[in-house]
């Protein structure tokens, strides 16, 4: 099932105020972003996949914490966007089991999130249409995102007449 305009829409509007809230700069930093959110990162060569997130109850701190387990040898852009999109499960998901029947929905909005944190739509049209950014090459190298990913955001954003 799809996801409705309006969730987009929230989920959007989430990545921008975590954007707004931590005064945060294209290239977006997600390990800087994770520790603030008290999320921590552990890059393990074990990993089955890309990455996953383990919500955690810690004593010490009485309060749940998450670690985001991710494959160390992914390429940077892939698991910054890993990273991204497994802040969200951190963040809204804690509940939901890798066998949920939420899962592909969980999924699909986790990377909405990840694309909207890291590829803002109203920084990536701002981008588009100023003199520094030529081609697709040029402005996946200022989001430190993949070609690919900044062909489907321009794509997505009814931007590609643009570049």
């Amino acid at each position: 099932m799809a996801l409705s305009p309006s969730t987009k829409k929230e989920i959007k509007l989430q990545a921008i105020s975590l954007i707004n809230k931590y005064s945060l700069v294209i290239p977006i930093d997600v390990y800087a972003l994770a520790e603030k959110l008290n999320i921590y990162i552990q890059e393990r060569n074990d990993v089955i996949g890309e990455g996953f997130t383990i919500p955690i109850f810690a004593l010490a701190k009485f309060a749940k914490i998450s670690i985001i387990i991710i494959e160390k040898d992914v390429i940077k852009t892939r698991k910054r966007f890993t990273i991204a999109h497994e802040i969200y499960h951190s963040l809204e998901h804690k509940n939901i089991s890798f066998f949920s029947s939420d899962k592909a929905k969980a999924e699909r909005e986790a990377n909405i999130f990840a694309t909207e944190l890291l590829m803002p739509a109203n920084q990536i049209k701002n981008s588009v249409y100023s003199p520094e950014a030529k081609n697709i090459s040029e402005l996946a190298y200022i989001f430190n995102v993949s070609k690919q990913a900044m062909q489907i955001r321009i794509k997505e954003l009814n931007l590609d007449d643009n570049i």
